[in-house]
């Protein structure tokens, strides 16, 4: 019997600081969809305090890397329970 294995868990799911800058310089230049520092810490800091919060990177509800969506304007909270910001 053949297991068909995810490609995202084929790979190590800690990902490293200098990864995580690496894909939000590829938005500098992008000031109007960036949040200004102070909401993107605060943004930060409700992640980091959140129980959905998996890996000290990636959040449970929408895969993504907290460091990358709180950093846009166009982006929410995924909550189910509403944004938390």
């Amino acid at each position: 019997m053949t297991t068909n294995t995810c490609k995202g868990c084929t790979r190590n799911v800690i990902i490293k600081r200098e990864e995580i800058e690496h894909i939000l310089s590829k938005h500098k230049g992008d000031e109007q969809l960036i949040v200004s520092n102070d909401v993107y810490h605060l943004r930060l800091d409700t992640c980091k305090a959140c129980s959905s919060l998996m890996y000290g990177t990636t959040c449970s509800y929408s895969g993504c890397l907290v460091e990358y969506r709180a950093k846009f304007t166009n982006k929410k909270c995924p909550s189910p329970n509403g944004s938390k910001w």
